[in-house]
């Protein structure tokens, strides 16, 4: 079994923590092999011991998230076995790859075509500068702590439906400790097999926001089932308020209206597919329907309704898969 690691990366920092963790804190490091775009002013060299195709190109070259996501599908990867997709600003834990690959075959043995995805725990990055600690480290990195009361699973959930036309957001949601049938993605922590990335391809013309409904949607509808897993092995760090070090994004670029202009693109690429208008290489499948999409996730695209008890994920809060019985 080869694992490969997509890795789209802007003016990040922590991009060389994140393989380094990924590599080190790996079971069957021989099995990793990195694809990673680095859109960056301060290209880096790696170490030979990792298996890694590596690119680079200027900041201002970059046409968003998705269009990373799709050289690295398009240029850098493989034949491997497994797909696996990260941001470039991700800690992993002790065998991460062993505890993947056992929830994937798990959810083998109820699904025919696991996607495991779901938004990670979360970590702070720390500027050390002249603390006083006894470190060298320019920065530390501090995991949030798991919830008392033991193991859980993050589902995802709908935060807020249609927020912007058709696009609906998405946040995570502590559940028991099962596998469970999602519907929606994390374009951040994506874990499958490789003809996944061959079947529902990035779509370089998604700029970032639309990029996880309209996987989610063209996912199910080409016959692939979305996988919660109990305490998912990785740690991100998010942009959020309070937070002491924040890193750059592509969308506050300084780039004459760029970005604007390619996030409202992308946003009415978003519409379009969404609102079941494409099946061609970035669209839609005929596996399963919107219909069947609505009925499980609540978002009914077509007629713009939504089904709270569905897209909150509280009647799905007493189903899932317990390990015992995967076993």
């Amino acid at each position: 079994m080869r694992i490969f690691i997509s890795i789209a990366s802007y003016q990040d920092f922590m991009l060389e923590h994140t393989v380094n963790s990924c590599y080190d804190n790996a079971k069957y490091k021989n099995i990793l092999e990195f694809g990673i775009l680095d859109q960056t002013t301060k290209p880096l060299k790696f170490d030979s011991k990792f298996n890694m195709n590596y690119v680079s190109c200027p900041p201002s070259e970059s046409q968003g998230a998705c269009w990373a996501r799709s050289r690295i599908q398009k240029e850098l990867m493989g034949g491997q076995d497994i797909y696996m997709q990260i941001d470039s600003h991700i800690l992993f834990e002790k065998n991460w790859d062993e505890y993947l690959i056992n929830q994937y075959n798990r959810a083998k043995t109820w699904i025919d075509k696991p996607v495991i995805t779901g938004y990670p725990r979360g970590f702070q990055v720390i500027e050390m500068g002249d603390r006083g600690f006894n470190t060298d480290e320019e920065y530390i990195f501090k995991k949030y702590a798991k919830d008392e009361g033991g193991p859980h699973t993050q589902v995802m959930k709908v935060s807020q439906a249609f927020h912007t036309g058709l696009f609906s957001t998405a946040i995570a949601r502590n559940a028991d400790p099962k596998q469970y049938k999602g519907f929606m993605m994390a374009g951040g922590f994506i874990f499958t097999e490789r003809q996944w990335a061959l079947d529902v391809p990035y779509d370089p013309k998604i700029f970032f926001s639309g990029e996880e409904p309209t996987l989610a949607l063209r996912s199910f509808t080409k016959g692939y089932d979305i996988v919660h897993v109990p305490e998912t092995p990785v740690w991100h760090w998010y942009n959020g308020e309070g937070i002491e070090v924040k890193r750059e994004c592509i969308w506050d670029a300084k780039d004459n209206g760029k970005s604007e202009k390619l996030t409202r693109l992308g946003l009415e690429r978003t519409e379009y597919v969404l609102a079941g208008n494409d099946y061609g290489e970035y669209g839609l499948g005929t596996t399963r329907t919107m219909d069947e999409y609505a009925h499980l996730s609540g978002l009914d695209y077509i007629n713009k309704t939504y089904a709270p008890d569905k897209g909150s994920f509280d009647c799905y809060m007493n189903s899932g898969w317990e390990e015992e019985e995967l076993g």
